[in-house]
């Protein structure tokens, strides 16, 4: 639908926008490479995330913050390094072939600049709903190395885009948005509940 008038002198597209939660997770596993991609493929116009600190203090694309459900592994992901997250299998419990156009399997695990890397290569505007998942044993440090990072890699802070990537940040844990907001627009922020009172 488009809008106009002297309220919108511009037209609009007022179409809702799909956001892939954890990629295409109904088709690959949540959160790999292959989810990112199909979801690209599909036309979404953004994808959602959750982030978690390793041991060595890379940002993670996990959700759990144990690493059973989702891979071959157990523990939690602080527990274990980069490399180490590297050498489990993250998308075989989906039961989807990998088409080779999404990497091997050893590939599907993403950190956030690769995710944001594979997102800006879409050449196109593209929506990151980045989540971040608490309780972390880092405390703040996890948003703390992600707005580094995003600062480095070319992150506006006013527009909140990197590139034609446009960012925006939650959780559930309302201390996440508190340590962000002197930080970011509050309009790239969302304090996630899981109840409605």
């Amino acid at each position: 639908m488009h809008v106009t008038g002297p309220e919108h002198p511009h037209p609009t597209d007022h179409r809702p926008l799909v956001i892939a939660h954890r990629g295409s997770s109904a088709a690959f596993a949540e959160n790999t490479r292959a989810a990112f991609l199909h979801a690209l493929a599909e036309g979404a116009d953004g994808v959602e995330v959750d982030v978690h600190l390793s041991r060595d203090r890379h940002l993670v694309c996990l959700h759990d913050p144990t690493l059973e459900r989702t891979s071959d592994g157990s523990g939690p992901v602080s527990d274990h390094t980069l490399a180490q997250l590297r050498r489990m299998d993250f998308h075989s419990w989906k039961g989807a072939r990998l088409p080779g156009e999404y990497g091997p399997g050893s590939a599907q695990l993403l950190t956030l600049p690769e995710l944001i890397e594979l997102l800006v290569a879409a050449g196109r505007p593209v929506r990151l709903a980045l989540e971040f998942k608490h309780p972390s044993p880092f405390g703040h440090e996890l948003e703390e190395r992600a707005l580094s990072w995003l600062l480095q890699a070319g992150w506006d802070p006013e527009t909140s885009r990197i590139g034609a990537v446009e960012v925006s940040f939650m959780s559930f844990y309302a201390g996440s948005m508190q340590y962000l907001a002197p930080m970011v627009d509050t309009d790239h922020l969302c304090q996630l509940v899981s109840t409605v009172p």
